[in-house]
């Protein structure tokens, strides 16, 4: 964040642990760890901007208490337009989920190349008869579903599922925590494989040299999200040229929609649609042009200076909030600004009037 910033900018992150860990970064650009928390202190002044990553946290009391100028929200996951502007209305700036481009990290885009060009010397079939399907495994990325609709037994369409023969889908992704979904989705593994038509693999959590090489062998990239947020692992499979199939639920920016294949998630019609992207990709129906979108489009710090764009718009002309502490007996103690909390139960009423003001109460249990 020094790079778009200097040191006259004081930056703290609240990491995502129980305790809410405050990091305050120091005037090379390194965070440094406070050894405290939201959990048991509060903010006594106003920031000038807080950046929310994730929707849930912005509905979390200890977020809810931070005073701030003027908040940012993204992701967002498929509000619509009204509620977007409900939060709008409320202080709250959202960026939708599929406003940006999001480029790997450098690290892991040299990896995904270097497996590709791999694969182009030594190999005149670039492509294996493969799909990866590069997320943890948890009820919301869909694997059940997916897998469901690859079994002839109870097919609408079995001869579709019969076009897929030969076909190997890599589940690479750990278990996210719900065993009991893990469970359910290692059984219709089990009977995928046993009809002998398609072979599934569940690969677990691979090391990123492992997963950069599948994406260079595969046809294309599967997510079958139930709600998902513009994945990341959608646009490293852009820079292999391998192109995705994926639900709409994904939300892919309109941009790069014509670099796959976008479902409504229908189970019933996936073989048929499967079997007719993986014969067009077979038959050279993208030509290339994932690879050369990736090249052309995926440029970090293009994406960087679009989200700085909008961020400073959002700054100057959306509407500022009033501080959430008003007491004159909030004092700072220790940390520049840090005393011990006051108790989340104003603040978890705040966050849930927030929540039903914007639209959303149902959609977070509130």
């Amino acid at each position: 964040m020094r790079h778009l910033t200097n040191h006259s900018v004081d930056i703290w992150l609240a990491a995502r642990d129980e305790q809410k860990t405050l990091y305050r970064m120091d005037r090379s650009g390194c965070l440094r760890n406070l050894g405290i928390g939201l959990a048991t202190h509060y903010f006594a002044e106003s920031f000038d901007l807080v950046f929310v990553f994730e929707i849930n946290a912005l509905m979390h009391p200890q977020c809810r208490i931070i005073p701030a100028t003027r908040v940012l929200l993204y992701p967002t996951f498929d509000l619509s337009e009204a509620q977007v502007q409900n939060f709008e209305d409320l202080g709250v700036s959202a960026l939708p989920d599929d406003a940006i481009l999001k480029p790997p990290n450098p690290a892991m885009r040299e990896l995904l190349e270097e497996a590709l060009n791999a694969r182009l010397k030594r190999n005149q079939k670039v492509k294996d008869r493969l799909l990866i399907f590069p997320a943890d495994i948890r009820p919301m990325k869909g694997q059940t579903d997916f897998l469901q609709g690859l079994l002839i037994e109870g097919a609408r369409y079995p001869n579709a599922v019969e076009r897929l023969h030969g076909l190997t889908v890599v589940i690479a992704g750990g278990c996210d925590g719900n065993q009991t979904y893990c469970s359910e989705v290692l059984r219709l593994t089990d009977k995928v494989n046993a009809e002998k038509r398609v072979n599934i693999i569940v690969a677990d959590q691979l090391k990123d040299v492992e997963l950069a090489q599948l994406y260079a062998a595969a046809l294309g990239v599967v997510l079958h999200s139930r709600i998902d947020c513009n994945p990341r692992a959608v646009y490293e499979g852009l820079v292999t040229d391998s192109p995705f199939f994926v639900t709409e639920k994904t939300r892919l920016p309109p941009l790069v929609q014509h670099l796959g294949h976008v479902t409504d998630g229908n189970t019933e019609k996936l073989p048929e649609q499967l079997a007719d992207f993986i014969d067009f990709c077979e038959a050279g129906g993208f030509a290339k042009r994932p690879r050369e979108f990736a090249r052309r489009h995926l440029v970090e710090v293009d994406v960087h200076r679009k989200l700085i764009e909008w961020m400073n718009n959002r700054y100057d002309s959306g509407k500022r909030l009033d501080s959430v502490i008003r007491s004159e007996d909030v004092l700072s103690k220790a940390f520049g600004g840090l005393g011990s909390i006051l108790g989340g139960g104003a603040a978890g009423k705040l966050a849930t009037d927030l929540g039903r003001a914007a639209g959303i109460g149902q959609t977070m249990g509130l």
